[in-house]
């Protein structure tokens, strides 16, 4: 190996202030150095090893990607940009990682504080709460990340016994009043496809259809939310005077509730033709022999119903006429 002589206008540093300075062992200096030609440190009179500041920079990139999991032999002969230019690539991949991991965090977080102020019926806390989500996620992260799972686990918990009906109603009031909702419901958006979302007879846990009101209006649809417990006729009048191509309602429970059949069936002679009907809640799948014999699209969390509406969209559905048309 060639020797560089040592040069009065750079600084020399000795084989323990470099292993000191780059966290590499004398031995792995020395044996990158044989097997890789990486540097050609000066000697001292005496023959010791001496670096410069530019081979003690390299030596701490090499160390520094070396931890990243890369093999000295395939980095070993890159220049100081490209070593550069990995720890970059590396440095966006973990922050990227990092950054769901924290965001995770802060949703369960999130999740246990609104679900300890539900159970206490603290409306300032459970307020602040959903301010502070709304900040941190937005609108849709909001709804979809933290409303939807609380639904979920109160819909189970108040079938468990293990909350009231209060307690289920308290969290819809907050809500309702966190997305905007009004009593005669709300259309934020012009001239866009047109939906009705209700729940229907019989079913007056309201949080799913308010949920899925808002996720609609937040992806361009025309929304009129018209409440719970609507029977079929009204629910068919409502799509006929909205003009609404999409009909969605909620069911929770119970499982098996004739009257809600019968009004299930009656719904669907009776809304305007090509009207889309979209059903979900925990209790839907135990009418899917109904649902399916008018139509009826079941979904299931609320991505899926966001990514149904996209795809109806794109279709082209827009508003349909107020009558039925006559078969052929």
């Amino acid at each position: 190996m060639h020797r560089k002589p040592i040069s009065s206008e750079a600084p020399a540093f000795s084989m323990r202030v470099v292993a000191l300075r780059t966290g590499l062992t004398p031995f792995v200096i020395r044996a990158w150095e044989k097997r890789y030609h990486l540097l050609e440190p000066a000697r001292s009179p005496g023959g010791h090893r001496l670096y410069t500041e530019a081979d003690v920079q390299r030596l701490q990139l090499l160390a520094r990607v070396v931890q990243t999991g890369m093999p000295i032999g395939s980095v070993a002969h890159l220049s100081g940009e490209k070593l550069e230019a990995i720890l970059a690539r590396e440095e966006q991949a973990r922050f990227v990682t990092n950054s769901a991991t924290l965001e995770q965090d802060s949703v369960s977080c999130l999740i246990k504080l609104a679900m300890e102020a539900i159970r206490g019926l603290d409306a300032r806390e459970l307020n602040r709460i959903l301010d502070q989500g709304k900040v941190a996620l937005g609108w849709q992260g909001l709804i979809e990340k933290v409303i939807s799972p609380i639904a979920t686990k109160l819909g189970q918990l108040w079938l468990d016994g293990e909350i009231s009906v209060s307690q289920e109603h308290f969290f819809t009031a907050a809500v309702k009043f966190h997305l905007g909702m009004r009593v005669q419901g709300f259309s934020q958006v012009k001239n866009g496809p047109r939906i009705v979302a209700a729940t229907p007879v019989g079913q007056l846990h309201e949080l799913g259809a308010v949920l899925v009101a808002n996720a609609a209006a937040n992806l361009g649809w025309e929304v009129a939310y018209v409440g719970a417990g609507l029977p079929s006729e009204e629910l068919a009048g409502a799509v006929a005077r909205f003009r609404a191509s999409v009909l969605v309602i909620s069911i929770l429970f119970p499982d098996n509730d004739p009257t809600l059949r019968e009004e299930l069936k009656n719904l669907g002679r009776l809304v305007p033709e090509g009207t889309k009907i979209i059903v979900g809640g925990r209790a839907a799948q135990s009418y899917e022999d109904v649902l399916s014999g008018i139509g009826a699209i079941l979904v299931g969390p609320l991505s899926e119903f966001c990514s149904l509406l996209d795809r109806i969209r794109e279709e082209g559905i827009q508003r349909i006429p107020t009558t039925k048309s006559q078969p052929l």
